[in-house]
């Protein structure tokens, strides 16, 4: 364990009379940089300064402590982007961002944003340096399209190819350079923000999706759990193992044939074939019927899956909006209700409520790549055979999401129930699709009163024509 670190108090008084508080730590394993503590026109002062160090201190030594931001700037009167970014970094750690929220902050800070705004003064910054970013990152964009093009890619730091980034990813890169430049506004550095407008934003062009239809949710459901059947395999070679060993071979024999060791052959000759608990249904069944974020759901234990109460606590979730209780309604129930009593003994507090194949927590990225694909190709399968059309929306767990906050809506629910069901802060989302399922209701209704009209129509002019001329003609 590091020594206690020392810290030493730093005051810099700017020209405009405002005391700027730094700490810097003396000691091994403690971070070298000088990591700073406030203003006095924030509030701060010589005895807090003092006491924020030794909260640091405290931090640093339980490993809990956040670095701040790789930025190399000189603190002066008008404070640069790199200041500002740190310190719009620092009020995310304090306000107790997720760590996936603020490690994507830090890379999109760090990585992006900093190595070309980071030395500007906040008064210099004009939307001209916004623009100069848009046109760097397509120009980065077309030489990392050239070099695929040619089959010699360009790699990264980590030796990984580099791609394009999308309209959106970076269009999200301004969102943040907004946001850090807001609150130069507010204290009156800025008359305006120079990172909003319209004309600041690529174009983004993609094809809403509101989920799956609701036959496509359910074969997908009905395709994990075909997949949850599949011989392991082991199960395989369990099998020619036990047919060879009927035969009078003896173990030596047995192994040495298969290229396994001896005790090997003897496991899986002794092992159980009571088949495999499933792993893959009631993870697309949850995602799809709850509505629940990927992230939430592998953060599940079993106590939070409260079948007597019917509601899944959602403990863990991406804003506050999201900490709450998930009705479980009946075709949940029943599949959680199955995984459950197959889950046996394995049930029980603390334990995370859905388990992979070594009986570990899923990771948001395993059901991503190995959960959603195969179940998806299972799917399309399935239907191919009873002649029903491919799933053509490419599926990924948020796409259950949107699927469950559709059918909500087919069911009846209002629209503040299903926010309240799926943790939607903003509403926005949900909005959108209410509208799109209503409109869907509407085209049902539509086209039933459009083809009535047209046989009444059609049942008019037939009477007409059977009418006497003089009739048809008064």
């Amino acid at each position: 364990m590091p020594r206690k670190p020392t810290g030493q108090i730093r005051e810099l008084t700017l020209r405009n009379g405002v005391v700027s508080y730094s700490v810097r730590f003396r000691g091994r394993g403690y971070p070298p940089q000088r990591i700073p503590l406030g203003r006095s026109d924030e509030g701060m002062n010589r005895a807090r300064a003092e006491h924020e160090a030794r909260l640091i201190a405290s931090q640093i030594l339980a490993g809990t402590w956040s670095p701040p931001l790789k930025a190399d700037y000189v603190e002066s009167e008008i404070p640069t982007i790199a200041q500002l970014a740190d310190e719009h970094y620092q009020r995310k750690v304090r306000k107790g961002l997720r760590p996936n929220s603020l490690a994507d902050m830090k890379r999109k800070l760090e990585i992006h944003l900093l190595p070309h705004f980071g030395h500007i003064t906040v008064s210099e910054l004009t939307s001209r340096d916004v623009a100069a970013y848009l046109d760097r990152k397509l120009a980065e964009n077309r030489r990392i399209e050239a070099a695929l093009a040619i089959g010699e890619p360009l790699v990264d730091g980590r030796g990984r190819a580099m791609q394009p980034l999308r309209p959106q990813t970076i269009n999200s890169h301004l969102h943040l350079l907004s946001e850090v430049l807001a609150r130069a506004v507010r204290e009156g550095l800025l008359a305006r923000n120079p990172a909003e407008g319209e004309d600041l934003r690529l174009e983004v062009r993609r094809e809403k999706k509101y989920g799956l239809e609701l036959d496509e949710a359910m074969s997908l459901v009905d395709a994990a759990g075909k997949l949850d059947q599949r011989p392991a395999p082991s199960d395989e070679l369990r099998r020619r193992i036990v047919s060879m060993r009927a035969t009078g071979k003896a173990w030596k024999t047995l192994a040495a044939e298969l290229d396994i060791a001896e005790s090997t052959a003897i496991y899986h000759a002794n092992r159980s074939t009571v088949r495999p608990m499933p792993r893959y249904r009631p993870v697309v069944a949850t995602l799809t019927l709850a509505g629940l974020r990927v992230s939430e759901l592998c953060a599940l234990n079993c106590e939070h899956v409260d079948l007597a109460r019917r509601e899944l606590r959602v403990l863990d979730a991406k804003t506050p909006a999201g900490v709450r209780r998930v009705d479980i309604h009946d075709d949940l129930q029943e599949e959680l209700a199955a995984y459950k009593a197959a889950r046996g003994a394995a049930w029980e507090p603390g334990e995370p409520a859905f388990v992979n194949a070594r009986c570990k927590r899923w990771t948001r990225n395993a059901i991503a790549q190995h959960v959603i694909p195969p179940a998806l190709e299972e799917a399309n399968r399935q239907r191919a055979e009873a002649g029903l059309p491919a799933i053509r929306e490419e599926v990924t767990p948020h796409t259950l999401r949107y699927t469950c906050i559709a059918s909500l809506f087919a069911a009846g629910a209002d629209q503040e129930y299903v926010a309240d069901q799926v943790g939607h802060e903003d509403v926005t989302t949900t909005n959108r699709i209410y509208r799109y399922v209503l409109q869907r209701r509407r085209r049902g209704e539509i086209g039933r009163r459009r083809q009535l009209a047209m046989r009444e129509s059609s049942a008019e002019v037939g009477r007409r024509e059977r009418l006497p001329k003089r009739a048809r003609e008064s």
